[in-house]
């Protein structure tokens, strides 16, 4: 599937190109952060910068919904760490029952939106799924991969994107 790139490397903090909504805290539809907080500071004092590498798949008619993923982590040397994989899915056109996962580079699931149970989203509401600190961190593509219920049973996936770490 194609994927849109928009690499959002950034260190201490969202790249000045990232939506910023006034008094809202936390992400955005597309997964990416709107308002950062301060730098980590290791135990010396000193800030290490994070970076935050995002994509997207295009939004092409007939495709409704818009699949994004976020991963984020710490420039330490010699060994980055990662933080914080996020992933979004947004119905464009239509309402869609909707399950959004995100994947390890050697394609285990990391975790599954409500518990693996496909959800409602009307037009411009999106899915949300944020792994603080999953539980290993191998270098490579981090995946999101969103599935629809269709009125016919069926559950074919409508989006993938995938994002470097790191």
């Amino acid at each position: 599937m194609e994927v849109l790139e928009n690499d959002s490397s950034q260190t201490n903090g969202v790249p000045a190109s990232a939506p910023r909504i006034a008094g809202h805290r936390g992400r955005g539809p597309g997964g990416f952060q709107l308002l950062a907080g301060g730098p980590a500071f290791a135990s010396t004092g000193h800030a290490i910068p994070s970076v935050h590498k995002g994509r997207c798949t295009p939004i092409n008619p007939p495709r409704n919904v818009k699949t994004c993923i976020t991963v984020t982590y710490a420039a330490t040397h010699p060994k980055p760490q990662l933080t914080d994989v996020f992933a979004s899915a947004l119905p464009i056109f239509t309402r869609a029952d909707l399950l959004i996962c995100a994947y390890y580079p050697d394609d285990v699931v990391i975790k599954c939106s409500n518990n693996g149970n496909y959800e409602w989203h009307d037009p411009g509401h999106p899915l949300l799924l944020n792994i603080p600190f999953p539980h290993r961190h191998p270098k490579g593509e981090y995946c999101a991969r969103t599935f629809q219920k269709m009125a016919n049973g069926s559950e074919p996936m409508v989006g993938k994107a995938c994002a470097p770490f790191p």
